[in-house]
């Protein structure tokens, strides 16, 4: 697929500039989480290939058991779960996914550990739960800039479930909080762990049509034959 090849070649890029504004320059702004993690399994010897396709493999692998888990605490019947982790088991966009080194996997699967992180505080009393969930979802916007949208359906909904289960202001407003704190860090662990040049993303920003219309996907597809295909 055009996205695999012009992931890979961000890596690779990366990994021998050091600068990760580099590789966005090359190719297109995305969300570093897919890029760092194949980044960090090639110190190890893998190519940047085998690591994308082996992280998507198991990050793939384990959507079916988020499934499960999700549908369980939800509906507390074992064969609704079992009909739910079959589905996401055969569907066939998400075995395309699972072979593939995209971002897609890892969205589902930090958005499916969220959901879980979701139903275990509306049913806790717990604030650490919401710190979780946050970092969670950071790691989420991470992988995907559309997981943002659960920035204002999350809070939203826990104020609503909260405020059912008879719990005061004082006391949703602190979870709330927590969750936010746990957004907030996780994203600045992550920035803190590439090379963020402010100044080279601003410029990024400005001229995004340009670079990614000049950029041409053709010029790697030599590189990576089967995953073009």
């Amino acid at each position: 697929m055009r996205d695999s090849i012009l992931y890979l070649n961000m890596v690779e890029i990366w990994e021998e500039t050091g600068q990760y504004h580099n590789a966005i320059t090359e190719g297109a702004i995305r969300p570093p989480l897919l890029l760092y993690s194949i980044k960090s399994l090639m110190k190890y010897g893998f190519s940047s290939e085998i690591a994308g396709r082996s992280l998507s493999l198991f990050l793939g692998s384990m959507i079916p058991v988020l499934g499960y888990c999700v549908a369980l605490m939800v509906f507390k019947k074992r064969q609704i779960a079992f009909i739910s982790a079959i589905t996401f088991l055969f569907h066939p966009t998400l075995i395309n996914y699972a072979i593939q080194p995209l971002r897609e996997n890892y969205y589902l699967f930090f958005v499916g550990l969220v959901l879980i992180a979701f139903i275990k505080g509306i049913k806790t009393n717990g604030n650490w739960i919401w710190l979780i969930c946050g970092m969670l979802l950071g790691l989420a916007v991470n992988s995907r800039y559309e997981a943002l949208e659960l920035f204002i359906l999350i809070p939203a909904l826990m104020v609503f479930l909260l405020h059912r289960r008879r719990f005061s202001g004082k006391s949703i407003f602190r979870r709330v909080t927590v969750f936010f704190v746990g957004c907030i860090a996780s994203c600045f662990v992550m920035l803190s762990l590439i090379d963020y040049d402010v100044s080279a993303i601003v410029y990024l920003l400005h001229y995004k049509d340009k670079i990614v219309q000049e950029y041409d996907y053709r010029d790697f597809i030599e590189d990576y034959p089967e995953v073009s295909q």
